[in-house]
């Protein structure tokens, strides 16, 4: 499933998050994984990230992009994050990560919904 959507402010968020090894980190709108791919670079063997989304495609590029261990992905809503993290046993987090808005995959996916310039029916549900 390749990808159109390219990540924004990566260095900037990298830099606020001051991410260090070892770390939790939650990105509670995980997408495409564009922010966790730099996140789980920086977290070095022992860090962990959980990346949550309502979309389940989202779901799917991001664990192709991602495709590591110290990576657990759940479909929910940043809303719920206690909730999935509490079926993951874990108690506490460093940092978390929330980027509110859509995808240009989503927009670009005729059967989704999100645009205003194709011709299927308008949608905007992120989970299906």
């Amino acid at each position: 499933m390749s990808s159109v959507h390219q990540s924004v402010l990566v260095h900037e968020t990298l830099s606020a998050l001051a991410i260090k090894p070892g770390q939790v980190i939650v990105d509670g709108t995980v997408g495409g994984g564009g922010h966790s791919f730099e996140i789980l670079k920086q977290l070095g063997p022992q860090g962990r990230l959980v990346g949550i989304d309502r979309d389940p495609s989202m779901l799917t590029r991001a664990q192709e992009r991602l495709n590591d261990s110290r990576a657990r992905l759940c479909q929910g809503s940043y809303r719920t994050m206690r909730d999935v993290l509490d079926g993951l046993s874990i108690d506490r987090v460093d940092a978390i990560l929330l980027d509110l808005g859509y995808s240009s995959d989503q927009i670009e996916d005729r059967q989704r919904g999100f645009g205003f310039q194709t011709d299927g029916l308008l949608d905007m549900r992120f989970d299906p």
